[in-house]
């Protein structure tokens, strides 16, 4: 559906939007709605949504950032998404967009903030219903909850992948980095302005895959430092230890790193903003000890084309230079694949959980197994 309705106008919304009126789109109690950014991704909606109803989102708001490739007509038969076209710049109005829709319409309501090569996974997915859990930690008094990042990628190298449209992206991509990633503290000017989540993660496949060097390369022994100390799973280490290791270690790590954390799960409240994209906000949050996972499936057959368009384009961050970078590596990737020794193909949730990507809290197990009846009711 596009949005078309009249309910009154406010000049900032309409500006952001290409639109005349401001729809008007009822909000069910306990439901939970994702607000989408979207451009010429025709080729992966229809599994993106799939998945995503069957976890138990209601509704789509999706910005249409001028999309060429029939993303509209597509959309707009879909009696569960509303269409926002917009022909302003992604680069400046990435955040807007999504204050302006989740401030609209979402105000103490869930809300999800993936992207389309996004699939979120979580405890007891796909079992049980994601409203449920919801349900659960509003109880509890959590306001947002923590994401990994996962870079899922195919067996085969990418220039044998060919992705029909509508096919579930695990039966391609099936396989992520179940190491090197690393869990660090925050900066004091990010803690000062942006304090959610009270940590940064870095690293996995994109780290591997398209190397930075810092002043020096890493060697054995940083590696295993860094594992020992800063692995999400590592446990607790004290603390004047992880200020020696990162003080030793800083030489060795990536200066512009891509963050492979984010918070795309959130009870909305008018005061969040994000910096930049949905990596950070600038509240001080009471996050769910719960993580979940964004499966991410950047690794198919259209990766090059889309990888060289977005250096065209320059809309993504630092003038979309990750993705300069991805050129740059772009015919080892393309012709020997991701596949490495430490590879893990999923298969279930507790993959990601063995390898410290996402968490379960002893609550929420007590809950899933004292009140399993409660896991199919969404609340």
């Amino acid at each position: 559906m596009q949005a078309t309705t009249d309910t009154g106008s406010t000049p900032e919304f309409l500006d952001a939007f290409d639109i005349q009126e401001i729809p008007d789109i009822p909000i069910a109690a306990g439901s939970i709605t994702a607000v989408v950014l979207a451009y010429n991704e025709l080729l992966r909606f229809p599994h993106f949504l799939d998945h995503h109803r069957k976890a138990g989102v209601s509704l789509f708001l999706v910005i249409d950032n001028g999309s060429t490739d029939g993303s509209a007509e597509y959309l707009d038969a879909q009696l569960d998404v509303v269409r926002f076209p917009s022909s302003r710049s992604y680069k400046e109005f990435k955040s807007h967009w999504r204050h302006l829709i989740a401030d609209q319409y979402l105000q103490g309501h869930w809300v999800m903030f993936p992207d389309v090569d996004e699939l979120m996974v979580y405890p007891g997915w796909p079992e049980k219903p994601l409203t449920a859990l919801t349900s659960f930690w509003r109880k509890q008094g959590v306001q947002g909850v923590f994401s990994t990042m996962v870079d899922m990628y195919p067996e085969a190298p990418l220039s044998g992948v060919q992705y029909s449209s509508g096919t579930p992206f695990l039966s391609l991509c099936s396989y992520f980095d179940r190491v090197g990633y690393r869990l660090l503290p925050l900066s004091k000017y990010t803690e000062r302005n942006f304090p959610t989540p009270p940590f940064q993660l870095y690293g996995g496949a994109r780290e591997r895959l398209f190397p930075v060097h810092g002043k020096r390369k890493a060697s054995k022994f940083d590696v295993w430092l860094e594992q020992f100390m800063f692995a999400p799973n590592a446990g607790s280490r004290p603390r004047f230890l992880q200020r020696l290791a990162r003080k030793f270690l800083k030489a060795s790590w990536p200066k512009d790193s891509a963050s492979m954390g984010k918070m795309p799960l959130l009870l909305w409240s008018s005061e969040f903003r994000f910096a930049g994209g949905v990596h950070r906000l600038n509240q001080v949050l009471n996050i769910a000890d719960d993580w979940v996972a964004l499966l991410h499936f950047k690794y198919l057959d259209d990766f090059a084309e889309r990888t060289i368009e977005a250096t065209k384009r320059a809309q993504h961050a630092n003038n979309s230079g990750h993705y300069r970078h991805y050129v740059e590596h772009m015919d080892e990737i393309v012709s020997k694949g991701a596949l490495y020794s430490k590879s893990v193909r999923f298969s279930a949730v507790s993959n990601l959980e063995d390898a410290g990507l996402m968490r379960t809290s002893a609550p929420l197990k007590q809950w899933m197994a004292s009140d399993p009846a409660s896991a199919q009711r969404s609340k």
